[in-house]
C-alpha cells in the first residue's frame, strides 16, 4: 500500500511539474488590444491612394481607413456615371425637340399648300401659325415627361425654357421683339408643363 501511494505521489509531482501557470494581467490584455487597433490604423494597405476605406461586409466594421473623412473630387467611375445620366437627359430633350420641330415642319408644309391654293383665309392661317407650335410643344413635352422620373412640371419647365431660347433666337433673326413675343414664350412654357405632366402621369398609370 505504501508503494502504491509513493508511486501516485511521484506521478503527481511529474505531471504538475510539466504544467506552466500564467498569470493574466488585465492591463496587458488592454495594451495588446490597443496594439492591434493601432496596427489596423497604421497598416498602409493603399500606398498609392490618397484616401481609402475598408469595411467588414457582414458587420460594417471599419477594418482600415486612410483619410476617409477628407473631401475629394469624384472618382472616375462617378464622373462616368454622371456623364451617362447627362447624356441620357440630353438625348431625351433632343428626341422631344425632334417631335416638336417635326410637327411644326409638317403642319407648316400643309399650311403652305393650303395657302397656295387659297383654301384657307389669311386670318385662319395666322391663327394656325400660333397654334401649331403650341401643339408641337405639348407633344414634345409629353415625350419628355413620359421618359422622366421626376415631377412632370419640372421637366416641362426645362423643356419650355429650351424651346423659349430657340424661339427667342428665331424672333431676333426673322422678326422684332415686342410684348406679344414674351407672351407667346410664356404660353410655350405653360404648354410644355402641361404636356410633360400628362406624359409622366401616363407613365405612372402604366406602372400601376
Amino acid at each position: 500500500m505504501k508503494k502504491i501511494c509513493l508511486i501516485i505521489y511521484l506521478l503527481s509531482i511529474f505531471v504538475l511539474s510539466n504544467f506552466k501557470v500564467y498569470a493574466v494581467n488585465e492591463e496587458d490584455v488592454v495594451k495588446e488590444n490597443e496594439n492591434v487597433e493601432e496596427t489596423k490604423s497604421t497598416l498602409d494597405l493603399a500606398k498609392n491612394a490618397t484616401s481609402a476605406i475598408m469595411l467588414e461586409a457582414s458587420t460594417g466594421e471599419i477594418i482600415f481607413q486612410k483619410n476617409a473623412n477628407e473631401k475629394r473630387p469624384p472618382a472616375s467611375m462617378t464622373k462616368m456615371m454622371s456623364m451617362l445620366l447627362i447624356m441620357e437627359n440630353i438625348k431625351k430633350y433632343i428626341i422631344s425637340l425632334g417631335y416638336t420641330l417635326g410637327i411644326i415642319l409638317v403642319f407648316t408644309i400643309i399650311l403652305t399648300i393650303l395657302n397656295y391654293f387659297d383654301l384657307l383665309g389669311v386670318k385662319v392661317i395666322n391663327i394656325l401659325k400660333l397654334i401649331i407650335p403650341v401643339i408641337g410643344t405639348i407633344v414634345g413635352a409629353y415625350y419628355a415627361g413620359n421618359n422622366s422620373d421626376r415631377k412632370g412640371y419640372q421637366t416641362g419647365i426645362k423643356y419650355g425654357i429650351l424651346l423659349s431660347i430657340i424661339s427667342f433666337i428665331f424672333i431676333l433673326i426673322f422678326s422684332s421683339i415686342n410684348l406679344l413675343s414674351f407672351v407667346y414664350i410664356i404660353i410655350l412654357i405653360l404648354s410644355s408643363m402641361i404636356g410633360s405632366i400628362f406624359g409622366i402621369n401616363r407613365k405612372l398609370a402604366k406602372e400601376n
